[in-house]
């Protein structure tokens, strides 16, 4: 099945706190890639901001878009922490690597564990766009769910286009 986005797309949006530019953040789209001897989707988001830079590359399952692996490489305030996640059968081992010293903590969790930038996608590759749809996440440590509240226009590159207003429950 063809996928409603192509390899390179990129998503830029702002950053805004209290109505206020924060920074900018990308979303791109890399395509199939090998990730531990298995084809996996690469997802990477940046953000940078006032002291802030995050890039995560995002592995993801290629048929249900579930986390494989995220690498995650923080600044924060000059504060740099290298971050990686494994998704295993119901659990995630994450190894945190700040200031010199490599902290490694696991959290089980039952049922497939959701990523929220592998949800979005998958929601566009699978999704049936109907107003008031319901998507469960099972994030590692919440549980949300993503609603979709109603049909609205962005302006972006000149164009118009449709998208939709999905909130979490809970924020």
């Amino acid at each position: 099945t063809a996928l409603p986005f192509k390899r390179g797309e990129v998503i830029t949006y702002s950053i805004k706190k209290l109505a206020v530019k924060a920074g900018d953040a990308t979303l791109t789209f890399e395509g199939e890639v090998d990730v531990n001897g298995q084809p996996a989707y690469l997802i990477i988001f940046k953000a940078d901001g006032f002291n802030f830079y995050d890039e995560e590359k995002i592995y993801v399952n290629t048929e249900t878009f579930a986390p494989v692996k995220v690498e995650r490489d923080l600044n924060i305030f000059g504060s740099k922490e290298k971050i990686t996640e494994e998704y295993k059968e119901g659990k995630i081992v994450i190894t945190k690597v700040a200031g010199g010293k490599t902290e490694t903590q696991e959290i089980a969790k039952d049922g497939q564990i959701d990523n929220i930038y592998g949800t979005i996608y998958r929601y566009r590759a699978f999704g049936k766009f109907t107003p008031n749809d319901e998507v469960q996440l099972r994030l590692p440590t919440k549980d949300v769910v993503l609603k979709l509240e109603k049909p609205v226009k962005v302006k972006a590159a000149g164009k118009v286009y449709d998208a939709f207003y999905m909130p979490s429950i809970p924020s």
